[in-house]
């Protein structure tokens, strides 16, 4: 079985006490069995643990994260100690008959950091021939607008995309905000053609990560490509780093969000 990751993979570390979006708050953490038997000898642990999942504190927060963002387990006994979720996590792998897709996730600040300051195209290691849908977002021998419509999936309506979002489960306030701060705003197809043409490269390992991860998806890709581009437009208060973080938290986690967006744009 042959697993593909992408080039950068290797260069993720966890920030840990540096992050500012920590995914030690606001989580279910769920516990695996082999980790649960492997703490059934550790109180400290093993107190903290309910019908399967830690007992979150006060503000959605692990038991174990200290207020300097460290985490208690590591500290007193060492990575090793952490459940299947806490040591993966933000990883992903997509398993297919012949071969394993390793990637990151765009939940975690640091992968959005790492992949959205990439230049050079996105490759997989070891390396294979990309799908058509890639090849086709990474010609920059033409503008990224082309690129997109070239998928063959109709453009969205903005004012009715923006209100499909509006009505997905929601998990985090700022992702509320974030609605109403551009909901006021004329969205438009071409406004968003216009940023991402002006953000080209960024916008070009967005839709890779995309591409990668949700093959079977690319309306997935088209549609968060526009309605990510037209919040950085009128958004005064987000960067795209913040959006595109807070976009993959919110809709790409919940399996709910992403079965209802299917069922309209699939």
């Amino acid at each position: 079985m042959i697993s593909y990751r992408p080039d950068y993979y290797d260069e993720f570390r966890c920030i840990a006490g540096r992050c500012k979006n920590s995914c030690c708050i606001g989580w279910e953490i769920d516990v695996d069995p082999f980790s649960q038997e492997r703490y059934e000898n550790i109180e400290f642990i093993k107190d903290k643990i309910k019908d399967g999942s830690y007992v979150l504190c006060e503000g959605d927060r692990c038991p174990f994260l200290r207020q300097d963002g460290l985490c208690e387990q590591i500290i007193r006994y060492g990575e090793d100690i952490l459940c299947d979720i806490c040591r993966e996590h933000p990883r992903f792998y997509n398993e297919y008959d012949d071969h394993t897709d390793m990637g990151l996730g765009l939940c975690c600040e640091e992968v959005c950091n790492i992949v959205l300051h990439k230049t050079d195209k996105f490759r997989l290691v070891p390396e294979r021939e990309m799908s058509e849908e890639i090849k086709i977002i990474q010609d920059r021998s033409i503008p990224f607008s082309d690129r997109i419509r070239k998928l063959g999936i109709p453009v969205p309506d903005m004012a009715k995309l923006l209100k499909d979002y509006g009505d997905l489960e929601r998990l985090y306030p700022e992702w509320t905000d974030l609605l109403l701060e551009v909901s006021g705003e004329d969205l438009s197809p071409s406004a968003a053609e216009g940023y991402m043409n002006l953000n080209a490269v960024s916008m070009e390992q967005l839709s890779c990560y995309y591409l990668y991860r949700y093959p079977d998806k690319v309306w997935f890709c088209v549609i968060t490509a526009y309605l990510i581009s037209n919040m950085c437009l009128y958004s005064k208060s987000k960067t795209m780093f913040d959006i595109a973080r807070m976009y993959s938290s919110e809709v790409e986690y919940s399996d709910l969000n992403i079965s209802q967006l299917e069922r309209i744009y699939a």
